[in-house]
């Protein structure tokens, strides 16, 4: 089929989709030239190029209302245009219920969502949920978990209406944040319980979109990290990196290069760390996720320290000081001055590293990133010691098993934990005791893409 003059005039008129019109173009280069043919089909039937799906696919008449695409008439235009002022104004609606909820204290929320009749109750808000849901995790994660659990209830009247096909994946992506905000809180068997319970129910109802798929393997794979069951992470991690490829995802194959670096680390590889940071950087927009961009700093000035190359560390982290500025996020704020804190530390300014790991800490510690806390008060251990402070590295190792105990942190870190204090109460403490410590509970490094 050729392209004509009017092909182009119906694909500008307003309400007509313009992906219609880029699937033509592309399909009718295929059919005309037997090279390009080849070379999408790679020889073995199968495109070797995933372009956007959104930009392959036929026209949905369900979406657009045309049983053809090109015979688009006004009545169908004019429908298209009511649609759409409809979406807009639910988008507003579900911008005007989230703030109202987000103003109240977190103990009300389910209250206000299940106590309404007509309010919270769209698709629209329930998005906004879910991606307000990942933007708190980082300096926020118990009310990310009160978020993810909140979907849904503000989507339970879809149950009894199986047609409306985009809500089981919201559900299932509601969850998957839910068990990562229970990891990024430090309550890793909670976490593994939501992630076996969704992989039960995708058994049971599985869901046809890789990109959702190649989410929640990215997710649990932090998961499995911190966990140290390594096989299952590279094996969710290689899953993940090959349908985001596929996709032409490049946000999200960064994310999975930053988590097999998280690996390899976690591994005692840090040599081989490096590439995939730098690699993942090449695939971000800076300018459009300071977040993501930032993680892969943090992982290589960590991997930095580790080789004990404290001053090439320190440049990097200076010359993308903005990166973590330009967050506006306090997690990122506090992480960049532990990170301060690891440069001070391998260059012998062991002052100027205990106040930046103490401060951290206790910034952790009211986010609710346990998990973080403990790893930053490690690292604080490790000035302590080699500032020979012994009496307050003794004093504190004696306060972190009542103190992460409270929190309801794990029997396995507390465990450690005491290694550390029965270590210091004896006086046998030392920069090798620590670093096994840390082994025990360090399934990644502080750099991880929440």
């Amino acid at each position: 089929m050729h392209l004509t003059l009017e092909s182009y005039l119906r694909a500008l008129r307003e309400g007509s989709p313009a992906e219609v019109l880029y699937r033509r173009v592309h399909t009718h280069l295929l059919e005309t030239c037997e090279v390009c043919a080849a070379e999408w089909q790679g020889g073995d039937g199968a495109p070797v190029v995933a372009l956007p799906a959104a930009r392959l696919r036929d026209p949905d008449p369900a979406e657009y209302d045309v049983p053809e695409a090109w015979l688009v008439t006004q009545h169908q235009v004019d429908r298209q245009k009511a649609r759409r002022s409809r979406r807009r104004e639910a988008a507003r609606l579900a911008r005007v219920d989230l703030t109202r909820l987000l103003r109240l204290p977190t103990e009300r929320w389910r209250e206000r969502v299940t106590g309404a009749r007509t309010r919270y109750r769209s698709r629209a808000l329930a998005e906004l949920m879910i991606a307000e849901c990942r933007q708190r995790v980082r300096s926020h994660p118990r009310q990310a978990v009160l978020l993810a659990e909140l979907v849904s209830a503000v989507l339970a009247w879809t149950i009894s209406r199986p047609e409306l096909t985009w809500a089981p994946p919201l559900l299932l992506r509601a969850e998957a944040q839910r068990a990562n905000a229970l990891r990024v809180a430090g309550d890793l068997p909670a976490a593994d319980g939501a992630f076996r319970a969704l992989r039960a129910d995708l058994a049971r109802h599985p869901v046809e979109d890789p990109l959702l798929g190649a989410e929640l393997d990215s997710l649990e794979a932090s998961l499995r990290i911190g966990q140290r069951a390594f096989p299952e992470a590279e094996a969710l991690l290689a899953r993940a990196a090959a349908a985001y490829r596929r996709g032409a995802d490049r946000d999200g194959e960064a994310r999975t290069s930053i988590q097999l670096a998280n690996l390899l680390q976690a591994l005692g590889r840090p040599e081989e760390v490096l590439p995939h940071l730098d690699r993942a950087a090449s695939l971000i927009d800076a300018e459009k996720e300071p977040f993501l961009y930032a993680s892969t700093v943090t992982g290589r000035v960590n991997v930095l320290c580790d080789l004990d190359r404290a001053g090439e560390a320190a440049r990097l982290l200076s010359l993308h000081a903005a990166a973590y500025a330009d967050c506006g996020d306090a997690f990122i704020d506090h992480l960049y001055r532990f990170l301060r804190g690891r440069v001070a530390l391998g260059a012998g300014g062991h002052a100027e590293a205990e106040r930046h790991f103490q401060a951290s800490r206790d910034a952790f510690l009211e986010l609710g990133r346990d998990y973080d806390a403990i790893l930053t008060s490690l690292y604080l251990a490790d000035a302590l010691l080699a500032a020979g402070k012994l009496a307050e590295l003794r004093d504190l190792a004696a306060e972190l098993v009542p103190l992460f105990r409270a929190r309801g942190v794990a029997r396995e870190t507390l465990a450690a934990l005491r290694l550390l204090a029965q270590a210091a109460a004896a006086e046998t403490l030392t920069a090798a005791v620590l670093q096994d410590v840390r082994r025990r509970l360090e399934g990644a490094p502080a750099a991880r893409p929440d």
